[in-house]
């Protein structure tokens, strides 16, 4: 909290990062008056401010809005008393949905928000019957809003055309448990494209809602079937064994066109392909099928990679069994190492005759992933040892780097000192860099401290994240901070913390800096991860490796 104070009005990021991580590690609630504060403060920018409005997602509304509170945000009062120039203008700098979708009310506060409500537009007054999270406003208000949508503003809505149709269908959406609205709801969504169906309709219902919303035309039935939006029983149901197979094979081969072609932008991509994977794999009876697709050189390599993860997440000993088989094809060669990469970053005991033939193989690629798969199976051994001493001088640093890290965690630890060197090494890369301080602090960590120490203050690399304005984290700093993250001292979490905030590690340590204090409350929460153990938190620095190498 002194940090937040602190921290200069100007620096947005820091105060941003900083009221976030508040609201997330608050769990007793002792500082919301602080969080008001800064959210009723017009000197701050509206990101800082807006990043305490929405500290509600995912949760119930927790920062209810008094009437004094909510006529200041509402524009009805000056925002602030003093002699800063802001105060002058005591418009809002919220909209309305934002502030009652986001914040909530207090009970004193519903006659004037009705207020409100009542002179605003009917586009703004159906957006926050849609938004609207349980809990946010009082029921009396919530019917009301209803009412007033049901009376007065669908109609008005319906002349406005397209866009306000789409309110309508979302309002109707929102609120189909209510009598009568399902009709509405199958009305308007006749009319949507099936892009708006699939991306804003469908994610909000059951599998049993979708099925019964996607079936209840014969216009909509036609376009889910077309577009495999049903699950597989009802594709079944509506195309028959022969019938499904066409449609399947069909939507492949136009993918595979599309990819080949595509580099002049001449033939469209078809949409459901991705679907049309997902029904590949999980109907038995295609298997047939998907093999053959998988097999053929006429279909494009990255059609084929979708149909092998696929079978890969499917069947797993069958995939492997392929990709045996076709590395003996060159062409094969991207999918065959698509799967030993899958294998690698989540390998299985089955997988290791995978690795081992690798591991002997003159591709530098293939080592690497050979080696990060067997030690993630805990490969020992003379056999193990003496092959790694023998990568540990091949001609690829990475491919040393990496030998040198499996012999150190066989117990041969002289073999520290070259990823030491490499750590503080200026001349290397960022990756290599990167990769010698994550073996660092998953073999070494408690002696490596102040190169983790050193690492963790690796400035933010170049660009912006998403578009925002905030440069995404080095390489370096997070490797560091997952080491100080299993590490876990209060000095660890304390320069750990500290980096978040300054934007200098990623912001997937949210949820484990949640957890450390969870921990210290005495609550139970998942111990911090292992480097084999992340999932997918890494996968597009993983991936940027891999382009590299």
């Amino acid at each position: 909290m002194s940090l937040l104070r602190s921290t200069p009005l100007h620096d947005k990021w820091v105060r941003q990062r900083l009221v976030r991580l508040i609201g997330r590690l608050d769990t007793a609630g002792q500082h919301q008056s602080l969080l008001r504060s800064v959210l009723l403060d017009p000197r701050e920018t509206y990101d800082v401010r807006d990043a305490v409005m929405r500290l509600a997602h995912g949760r119930p509304p927790w920062l209810k809005l008094s009437r004094e509170e909510f006529s200041r945000l509402a524009g009805r009062t000056p925002s602030y008393e003093g002699d800063d120039l802001l105060s002058r203008e005591p418009g809002p700098t919220f909209t309305l949905s934002s502030v009652l979708c986001e914040a909530g009310l207090d009970e004193d506060s519903e006659e004037l928000a009705r207020d409100v409500l009542s002179a605003a537009m009917p586009d703004t007054r159906a957006r926050i019957l849609h938004d609207q999270r349980p809990g946010a406003l009082t029921p009396s208000l919530m019917e009301w809003l209803f009412l007033k949508w049901w009376e007065e503003d669908r109609h008005h809505l319906d002349k406005q055309g397209d866009r306000g149709h789409e309110l309508n269908g979302f309002v109707a959406l929102e609120c189909r448990n209510r009598p009568g609205m399902w009709d509405l709801l199958t009305q308007w969504a006749r009319n949507w494209p099936t892009d708006h169906l699939k991306w804003h309709v469908l994610p909000r219902l059951s599998p049993a809602e979708q099925v019964r919303l996607l079936t209840s035309h014969p216009e909509l039935h036609q376009r889910a079937v077309a577009e495999f939006l049903l699950p597989l029983r009802e594709l079944h149901a509506a195309l028959g064994t022969e019938g499904l197979s066409r449609a399947l094979r069909k939507v492949v081969l136009a993918e595979s066109l599309a990819l080949v072609v595509n580099r002049a932008n001449i033939v469209e991509r078809p949409e459901p392909f991705g679907r049309a994977v997902k029904v590949l794999g999980e109907w038995g009876a295609a298997r047939p099928l998907l093999y053959e697709l998988l097999c053929s050189f006429d279909v494009d390599v990255e059609a084929r990679g979708a149909l092998l993860m696929e079978l890969f997440a499917r069947d797993r000993a069958a995939a492997l069994r392929w990709t045996f088989a076709a590395v003996s094809y060159p062409d094969n060669l991207p999918l065959v190492m698509r799967a030993h990469q899958l294998a690698a970053r989540h390998p299985r005991p089955e997988d290791r005759p995978l690795f081992l033939r690798w591991l002997r193989d003159e591709d530098v690629h293939g080592q690497l992933l050979a080696m990060e798969g067997l030690m993630g199976l805990g490969e020992s051994g003379a056999g193990w040892r003496d092959r790694l001493t023998f990568l540990a001088h091949s001609d690829s640093p990475r491919v040393r780097l990496n030998a040198a890290a499996g012999l150190v965690r066989e117990g041969l630890h002289e073999w520290l000192e070259p990823l030491r060197l490499v750590a503080v090494d200026e001349s290397p890369g960022a990756t290599l860099r990167s990769e010698a301080i994550r073996w660092l602090g998953v073999l070494d960590a408690e002696a490596s401290r102040s190169l983790l120490y050193r690492a963790l203050e690796t400035p933010p690399g170049p660009g912006d994240i998403g578009g925002f304005g905030a440069p995404p984290a080095s390489d370096e700093a997070n490797e560091a901070a997952w080491a100080l993250n299993r590490l876990g001292t209060p000095e660890d979490l304390a320069r750990l913390l500290d980096a978040r905030v300054r934007g200098q590690c990623g912001w997937y340590f949210d949820d484990e800096l949640e957890n450390h204090v969870l921990r210290q409350e005495g609550r139970s929460r998942p111990p911090p991860p292992s480097y084999w153990e992340r999932g997918d938190l890494l996968k597009f620095a993983q991936a940027a490796r891999d382009r590299e190498e």
